[in-house]
């Protein structure tokens, strides 16, 4: 007599996001978020206001962040802004255009860990940053690439 056992394991599917904003926000793997929303004018795709503080955004593994202002808008992927917030990602593929473009703002005593692998991709007409750390903040990453480029108009 023989005994097989099968064990499946319920896959998640991707889902797709508009912008996502405030305080803790976790994804699957491979989810994608694609901007819809301004603030201040801006296009962002997340963000993690000021008052949203020790917040923790989990980006999984293999997510992608999309922020397409074109070339006559402003766009930001990911505003991490909040006092002590913490943002953790794998395989991160973040993607901004835009007149003024920012890729990673991480500010205020945040820490942002985007594990291995991963591509930051920016292009600005006007400028453009791939990735901006202030305020007493760390960022930690292991073999990611990062690629910025102006845009003609």
């Amino acid at each position: 007599m023989s005994l097989s056992a099968f064990v499946f394991q319920n896959q998640a599917l991707a889902a797709e996001y508009g912008s996502l904003s405030g305080g803790n926000i976790t994804l699957n793997n491979g989810d994608q978020i694609v901007a819809n929303q301004l603030t201040s004018g801006t296009l962002y795709a997340i963000n993690n206001p000021y008052n949203n503080n020790n917040a923790v955004i989990d980006l999984a593994s293999g997510s992608s962040v999309t922020s397409d202002a074109a070339s006559t808008g402003s766009a930001q992927g990911i505003i991490l802004q909040g006092t002590s917030s913490a943002l953790k990602a794998d395989g991160l593929n973040l993607t901004v255009n835009g007149n003024v473009a920012r890729g990673l703002v991480i500010s205020s005593k945040s820490t942002a860990d985007l594990g291995n692998g991963g591509v930051i991709n920016v292009t600005g007409v006007n400028s453009g940053q791939a990735i901006m750390v202030s305020g007493a903040s760390t960022l930690k990453a292991n073999a990611i690439e990062i690629n910025t480029s102006y845009a003609t108009t």
